[in-house]
C-alpha cells in the first residue's frame, strides 16, 4: 500500500509541477506580448509626435511629453532624457526635410529657359573641362564630356534618367571636394618623395 500511495504521490506532486511550469510559462507569454504590445504603443505615440511636428520650438515641450508618458517603462530616468528625446526628434525633423528637398529637386525637370540650370551645366563643364572654354551653348564639345549630342533639351532624359539637375549638383560638389583632395595628396606624394632622396 505504501508503495501505491507513493507512486500516486509522485504524480500528484508531478502533475502540480508541471502545472506550475505551465502557469510560468503563460504568465511569462503574457509579459512579453503585454511589454511588447505596450512598446509599440510608445514608439507608435513618438512616431506619430515626430509626424505631428511643425515647429522647431516645440520640440522641447514634445520631448517631455513623449517623457512623461512613458517614464513608467523605464526603472531609472535621467534629467537628460528629454534633452535627448528633443534632439532626437531634432534630427528626424531634419532629416525628413532633407528627403523632402532631396525629392523636390529631383521632380525639378530640366528647363532652357531656366537660368540657373544653364548656369549648372557650365559650371560642370569648368569642373570636368577647366582647361578648354566652351565656344557656345550648342556645340559638339560636349561630346568630349560624353553628351551624345549637342542639345540638352534633347538629351537630358536620356543621360540623366530624370535626375539631371540633382546628380549634376552632387557631381559638381564631389568634382570640386576629390579635385582638391586629389591635389593635396598628389603634392604631398610629390613632396615627400623628392624630400627623401
Amino acid at each position: 500500500m505504501s508503495e501505491r500511495m507513493e507512486k500516486v504521490m509522485s504524480q500528484i506532486r508531478g502533475y502540480r509541477e508541471l502545472c506550475a511550469l505551465v502557469e510560468a510559462r503563460r504568465l511569462e507569454k503574457y509579459d512579453v506580448e503585454n511589454v511588447t504590445h505596450e512598446k509599440s504603443k510608445v514608439t507608435a505615440g513618438i512616431q506619430a509626435l515626430s509626424n505631428n511636428f511643425y515647429s522647431r520650438w516645440k520640440f522641447a515641450e514634445k520631448a517631455d511629453r513623449v517623457v512623461r508618458d512613458n517614464t513608467y517603462y523605464c526603472e531609472k530616468i535621467s534629467a537628460s532624457m528629454s534633452e535627448r528625446m528633443e534632439k532626437v526628434m531634432s534630427q528626424i525633423r531634419g532629416y525628413r526635410e532633407l528627403c523632402a528637398l532631396v525629392e523636390a529637386r529631383r521632380l525639378e525637370k530640366y528647363d532652357v529657359e531656366n537660368v540657373t540650370h544653364e548656369k549648372r551645366l557650365l559650371r560642370l563643364w569648368d569642373i570636368l573641362m577647366p582647361e578648354e572654354k566652351l565656344t557656345g551653348r550648342v556645340t559638339k564639345q560636349w561630346q568630349k564630356i560624353g553628351f551624345q549630342v549637342k542639345c540638352f533639351s534633347i538629351i537630358w532624359m536620356r543621360f540623366f534618367f530624370f535626375l539631371f539637375l540633382l546628380e549634376a549638383m552632387i557631381l559638381c560638389y564631389f568634382l570640386t571636394v576629390f579635385l582638391k583632395i586629389f591635389y593635396f595628396l598628389s603634392s604631398f606624394i610629390l613632396f615627400k618623395k623628392f624630400s627623401f632622396q
